[in-house]
Parts: structure tokens; sequence; C-alpha cells
């Protein structure tokens, strides 16, 4: 999320079981981590990816985050 000069939030659950079954319950998802912008659910950390390469997630944060400046093009000299 760092391309998109956004601050991320973490709250550490694993050893806090009462949390993390409320989450698991609320978002009917039982893997950790879970991922919230702008206080939606979205899934595990794994579907930023495919979210990022189709468009998906620079929409989603710039709904979120309308104030925000567009993220930096990326560029891969590999």
């Amino acid at each position: 999320l760092s391309a998109f000069r956004l601050s991320v939030r973490g709250i550490d659950v694993l050893e806090d079981m009462p949390k993390r079954e409320a989450l698991a319950t609320m978002t009917n998802w039982p893997t950790l981590p879970k991922v919230f912008i702008a206080g939606k659910f979205y899934g595990d950390t794994d579907i930023l990816g495919p979210m990022d390469e189709s468009g998906e997630l620079a929409q989603i944060l710039k709904e979120a985050f309308p104030d925000r400046p567009a993220p930096a093009p990326v560029i891969n000299l590999r």
C-alpha cells in the first residue's frame, strides 16, 4: 500500500482469542491477516495482489480516500 501513499494500521490479535473469534465470526473468514479498507472487509492479504493488478484496488482506495493524490507510477527495470 506504500505505492498508494497510505499508512497501514495493524492490530495484533494473535494472542487475543476472543478478538480473533469475533473477527472470524464477523467476517465469516477464518484466516489471518484480514484486510479492511475504510471499515469494509476485503479478505486476506493475498487478495491485494490480484486486486492491484486488475486496477480494482486503486479504484477502491480512490473512493475510500478521495483527498489522497494518485499513486506514483512504478517502473520495473528488471
